[in-house]
């Protein structure tokens, strides 16, 4: 019976792991905590933020529309000219443009074991093979550490607050039993320790959907279609560019429509707003007054009501989360091997051809290293009988063989 020849899993190979610690072979990879994937060169650069602002004009227009009235002394006075003025943007707080996403642990394999762990988690484009399950629908990974590992976090939109200071010239008005015809101040407006919100703009980097799944059986060997991540060019007879082109993308996760594309790294706000004011007799919450205006006092407003108008656009900037440069490659079913290399099993033991001076590593199904032998033929027979029934990983040279002993 031939042994089925299984992919093998290279030393510097990436994945996240659903686990606070790495299996043994494997090792936190440090630089990558707190960032996003992203397909970009050269691996290991860094880049991005948690955090950003934009440009904005130092005053904004506001068109002043309304009238108000007040009891002055004796008379009665009511506005006819509502003045438009300039308010100054003192105040545009920064804002998170993290997306949604979820904490895994970012691994790298450094030691034996040709097995992928529990809890490994790789991307695929075609189909998601059995024992793994779809997660992040709609959501990113992100490395984290591992006491962060299953937290998640991140919006799919953002906005700015601001802030608007200034107050309109005094208006015009017609007076009653007044001693004289002179423009006199009543009404006071004020924008100050006020605060406004810009439209809302979404959070997605430049992005690409994959299937995004994590290894819920035991040990597995390295299914062919499975997307990994690299610092160095593996070996091209294995690894090969995923089909969809990733340049420059994030992977966010899917459940049905894999090779879908979105997302911007440069986005603007519209802050257009408006601040309306009414109030009745006695309440001076929406119109301020003077207390004296040519030595009388204001006793009280009958009706106030105006309202406020204004509009003005942000800066454009580049956005990105914080990030780490991959390389993304899919590992493809290996090649057809001459027939003078072959691993097959007999009843007499496990034959092995064409690997002299090869070193040979069993492993049984849930990972652990069973048999060691230094291969000196150029065809050997590997005693089996200490090794009870069940399914077994031979790694001979740069390739894993998977069998069934009886």
């Amino acid at each position: 019976m031939f042994g089925l020849l299984l992919g093998l899993i290279p030393d510097g190979m990436m994945i996240f792991y659903d686990g606070s610690q790495p299996p043994e072979g494997w090792e936190v990879v440090g630089d990558f905590e707190g960032r996003f994937p992203r397909a970009c060169t050269p691996p290991g650069a860094t880049g991005g933020s948690e955090k950003h602002t934009h440009g904005v004009p130092d005053s904004v227009f506001v068109d002043w529309e309304g009238n108000c009235g007040g009891f002055y002394g004796p008379g009665y006075y009511m506005s006819t000219e509502c003045r438009d003025f300039w308010a100054s943007i003192t105040r545009f707080d920064s804002a998170s443009h993290i997306p949604p996403f979820r904490y895994l642990l970012p691994i790298r394999k450094v030691g034996d074991g040709e097995l992928l762990p529990k809890g490994a988690v790789l991307f695929f484009e075609d189909s998601v093979p059995k024992g793994w399950r779809v997660i992040l629908p709609d959501s990113f990974p992100r490395a984290g550490k591992p006491e962060e590992v299953g937290k998640t976090g991140g919006f799919y939109y953002h906005t700015h607050v601001y802030e608007l200071s200034g107050r309109p010239p005094w208006g015009d008005y017609d007076h009653g039993n007044l001693y004289n015809d002179e423009t006199i101040p009543i009404v006071k407006v004020s924008l100050s320790d006020t605060f406004f919100p810009c439209e809302s703009v979404s959070n997605l980097p430049p992005y690409i959907t994959l299937y995004i799944a994590e290894l819920t059986v035991g040990s597995a060997p390295l299914p062919a279609g499975a997307i990994a991540m690299f610092d160095e060019e593996p070996d091209p007879s294995y690894w090969v560019p995923p089909q969809a082109d990733l340049s420059g993308r994030f992977v966010m996760g899917t459940l049905r429509l894999p090779g879908t594309t979105g997302g911007d790294s440069t986005h603007f706000h519209s802050c257009d707003d408006s601040l309306k004011i009414h109030s009745w007799w006695g309440d001076t919450s929406g119109c301020l007054v003077d207390e004296d205006c040519y030595g009388q006092y204001i006793t009280s407003l009958t009706t106030c009501y105006y309202d406020l108008y204004w509009s003005f656009e942000t800066e454009e900037t580049t956005v990105l989360p914080p990030y780490r440069c991959v390389l993304f490659r899919k590992y493809r079913k290996p090649p057809e091997l001459s027939i003078r290399r072959q691993v097959f099993y007999t009843s007499k033991g496990l034959v092995v051809r064409g690997y002299s001076g090869s070193a040979l590593r069993l492993y049984s199904a849930d990972g652990k290293l069973r048999l060691e032998v230094k291969l000196k033929a150029d065809e050997e027979l590997v005693d089996l009988t200490s090794l009870p029934p069940g399914v077994y990983f031979v790694k001979v040279g740069w390739e894993l063989y998977k069998f069934s002993l009886p």
